[in-house]
């Protein structure tokens, strides 16, 4: 009796010519793991910059106004002044310029706070005359007052986010003595760095190395420059409208308006819409005046903002607004405020540092707005 066969498996049919992917499996395993290790790179930068923020906050901010006072060095060396004492004069200007724009702030912040209680008075005023003016308000909202309305027992709790943010600006400026022995060191290392790299590297390599740097360093002074001039204009005008009209509170208006000028797009809204808020409080019996300094503060910072920074900075600067916008989620996650204001700011050293190597020089393109 014959035994029954075993029944072969069926093989799938096997595709004629070559492979769709031509993989090298030493070379995928190589790829693999530098892309794995260069997520956990990432991960763990992170967790360092939320970590040792008190430390690489001030160092950042410190950096970038070195690259700042560059321009004011030269200028001062082309007029012979030793490089040494110009560097000492910038030094004493820009650290008593923070430390009174830090006083400024402060003083300002506590006479708003001390001045809260009138500005109450008048909203309670005016909405009681929007409530008379208006036929169809239900019976539950006459008499109310803005308390009421906000559901809010004292003073304390209306307070309470304006004083958050009073605290906010406070630990900014109290870290400046942080950010002046940053800017101090720095300084002191820039003076040295051009020896200790030839002894390191040898003349030719070294000069090779230098002129890669300064190329990056000019670019990046340049950017830093045209963009705190711009942002250094829009607050003095803002400030000369702003004072003209009465609106008190000027120089702390004048300093948000520069700082949140480096925050693209959300800055110059918050920059405009904090000292109209004012501005309606304390002349909210006279609305033409708030009427024409809103016009007035939209038209500089669309004229100096959206007309004069591009021609200055150049087409070539532009930066995706994909980017900006990640830039922007990506530093206020991690620092607040402090970082909305130094994302852009940075991501720009990090364009034109790829834009002046040749083999991140097409990185740096896909990152362009055009």
């Amino acid at each position: 009796m014959d035994k029954p066969r075993k029944k072969e498996a069926v093989r799938p049919p096997q595709p004629d010519g070559p492979p769709l992917l031509d993989i090298n499996p030493q070379r995928f395993q190589r790829q693999l793991r530098i892309a794995a290790l260069s997520v956990l790179l990432l991960v763990l930068s992170i967790h360092l910059l939320r970590e040792f923020a008190a430390i690489f906050q001030p160092l950042l901010i410190a950096a970038l106004l070195l690259y700042l006072i560059q321009p004011a060095h030269r200028w001062l060396v082309d007029h012979r002044v030793p490089s040494k004492l110009a560097h000492f004069l910038i030094l004493v200007i820009v650290l008593g310029t923070l430390f009174g724009v830090g006083q400024l702030v402060y003083d300002s912040a506590e006479q708003l706070g001390k001045n809260w209680p009138g500005y109450e008075e008048k909203l309670d005023t005016v909405l009681l005359d929007v409530q008379k003016a208006l036929p169809f308000v239900g019976g539950h909202l006459k008499g109310k007052r803005l308390r009421d309305l906000f559901q809010v027992s004292s003073l304390d709790e209306v307070l309470a986010p304006l004083r958050a943010l009073v605290g906010t600006f406070i630990g900014f400026f109290s870290g400046l003595a942080v950010v002046a022995l940053y800017l101090v060191f720095l300084t002191a290392e820039r003076l040295t760095f051009a020896a200790r790299l030839d002894r390191a590297l040898g003349n030719n390599r070294a000069d090779h190395v230098r002129g890669i740097m300064a190329s990056i360093n000019a670019a990046i002074a340049r950017y830093l420059a045209v963009k705190a001039l711009i942002n250094l204009l829009v607050a003095v005008l803002t400030m000369l409208v702003l004072a003209v009209f009465g609106v008190p509170f000027v120089a702390m208006w004048g300093i948000l308006t520069f700082l949140f000028n480096f925050i693209p797009y959300l800055g110059s809204v918050v920059a405009t819409l904090a000292p109209l808020v004012v501005c309606l409080l304390e002349f909210s019996d006279r609305l033409w005046i708030v009427l024409v300094v809103a016009v007035l503060l939209v038209l500089i910072q669309q004229v100096l903002g959206v007309y004069l920074e591009p021609r200055l900075m150049g087409r070539r600067l532009g930066v995706s607004p994909l980017l900006i916008l990640l830039s922007l989620s990506f530093w206020g996650v991690l620092w607040g405020v402090v970082g909305m204001i130094l994302a852009v700011p940075l991501l720009m050293v990090f364009k034109i540092v790829l834009d002046n190597i040749p083999e991140t020089r097409p990185i740096a393109t896909l990152m362009s707005s055009e």
